[in-house]
């Protein structure tokens, strides 16, 4: 073997992913919020970037617009500064009672609502200290976060002392809170309202598990009470709350919806897309700084800047544009493999892969995966995610159209919500229903169906 070093000389072909390429595919994969704070993000840092005007600006203008078009220079000459990039901004006085800041919501948690009603207990100033030392323990559910023994462990006082202070605040409002389980929880809730007589904590205390589990004729037998009875006491169970914590704010932003594409009928009859991006700004070149270059020519170091941040801002304006006509593009795909959904329900959903809407719009794979990402569509029944669309096909008898999973999740749906509830659908049942409709399906993946939807078995859905 040769062990020597040499030069040589050889042809290779490898697909090297540009910045601009790296950013055309990071904003494909952005949703509207997280689009709109990317571009804003962009705005502060590239002074080149300017927010389009959206025209007409107000009434007159709105019905000049109506009577044929914009007295443009009219226009220009009541707008006597049209840079905004270099307009003046006007402060207003922060105790100004016009400021919006004067008026933002403050919002209350748990444990300063519960601190609030702990003054008003009976008890002393060491066990009201304790017992702000309890709250503070609490989850966000209500729940307490350690046991007895540890808290009388960091207060330094008896179990029989914690007890009674946690007893105090498990009575506050909202009842059930600072429970140590969910038996405890709901056991204080009724009895709060009065509600828990002998039979009921016989059976909260003894046979919580049966009865969630629906294992009346059980419960029955063991304690003598009748099965309409415990069948009242486990509609009643529903009626209370889990987590009595979760109904105060926890400050976290609250994630809104803003749909991608709205489904429109036309006049031919089908379904069609139409791009909603009213919340996404708008992006221009300012003329300043394109004219500054030109000024400017000999400055080589203030031209290389600049042409850099205009190189910048022209592919950030070409890969949002990108963007909305690749969405257009899949969502069209979707909207006409679809129809039957837009028209007849989640029934009439059809089997959809990502390989049959990326030939469709002529695009990879996984460019389809990259534009349905956190993208929703809204149409006459709701608003829907893009993913909700891309279903597997299932097997029919007599060679029929595939079904798709979802649409077999609306029938289990269905059969379920119209069944007889003293005798409900067992999964086996409802395979055998599906198989005589020419949907072949196994028991298991009826059972795998029914609890991605959340939906019981038919031991607990049974009614006494």
């Amino acid at each position: 073997m040769k062990n020597t070093f040499e030069l040589k000389i050889e042809q290779t072909q490898k697909l090297q992913m540009t910045p601009g390429l790296l950013q055309a595919i990071r904003i494909l994969q952005y949703n509207s919020q997280e689009l709109a704070e990317h571009i804003h993000e962009e705005l502060l840092s590239n002074p080149v970037l300017e927010m389009k005007e959206r025209f007409p600006e107000s009434a007159q203008d709105a019905s000049a617009e109506k009577e044929g078009g914009i007295d443009w220079m009219e226009y220009a000459s009541r707008k006597k500064n049209d840079d905004i990039s270099y307009r003046r901004w006007e402060t207003v006085r922060a105790n100004s009672e016009n400021n919006y800041e004067n008026y933002t919501s403050g919002y209350t948690s748990l444990a300063e609502y519960l601190m609030f009603q702990l003054q008003f207990l009976p008890l002393s100033e060491k066990e009201k200290k304790a017992g702000r030392f309890i709250i503070e323990t609490l989850d966000s559910d209500g729940y307490t976060t350690e046991t007895t023994e540890e808290m009388a462990g960091a207060l330094s006082m008896s179990t029989g002392e914690v007890e009674k202070i946690l007893t105090g605040i498990q009575r506050l409002d909202p009842p059930g809170v600072g429970a140590r389980d969910l038996r405890e929880c709901l056991t204080v809730q009724l009895e709060e309202k009065g509600l828990l007589d002998e039979d009921f904590a016989l059976v909260m205390k003894d046979f919580f598990r049966e009865i969630a589990g629906n294992k009346l004729n059980a419960i029955s037998k063991a304690t003598g009470i009748g099965t309409e009875r415990l069948q009242g006491m486990r509609d009643l169970l529903k009626t209370l709350d889990p987590k009595p914590g979760r109904q105060f704010e926890t400050g976290e932003a609250v994630q809104y919806i803003v749909p991608d594409i709205s489904v429109i009928k036309g006049k031919d009859g089908r379904w069609h897309c139409k791009i909603n991006d009213g919340n996404t700004p708008q992006l221009m070149l300012s003329a300043y700084y394109t004219d500054l270059i030109k000024e400017y020519d000999s400055d080589s170091e203030l031209r290389e800047y600049l042409s850099g941040k205009i190189n910048s801002a022209r592919w950030l304006i070409k890969n949002i544009e990108q963007r909305k006509q690749t969405i257009f593009n899949v969502a069209e795909a979707v909207v006409s493999r679809q129809q039957d959904f837009f028209t007849e329900g989640e029934a009439a959903i059809r089997p959809m892969t990502l390989e049959q809407i990326a030939e469709d719009a002529g695009i990879h794979r996984s460019t389809v995966s990259r534009t349905v990402r956190g993208k929703y569509i809204e149409c006459e029944m709701g608003t829907f995610p893009l993913k909700y669309f891309f279903s597997a096909a299932l097997e029919r008898t007599e060679g029929e159209e595939q079904a798709s999973a979802a649409g077999v999740k609306s029938q289990i749906k269905e059969l379920i919500g119209n069944e007889d509830e003293k005798k409900p659908l067992s999964d086996q049942k409802i395979a055998d229903m599906l198989s005589a409709g020419g949907i072949n399906i196994s028991r298991r993946t009826v059972a795998k169906y029914r609890d991605q939807m959340g939906i019981p078995a038919s031991s607990v859905r049974k009614r006494f």
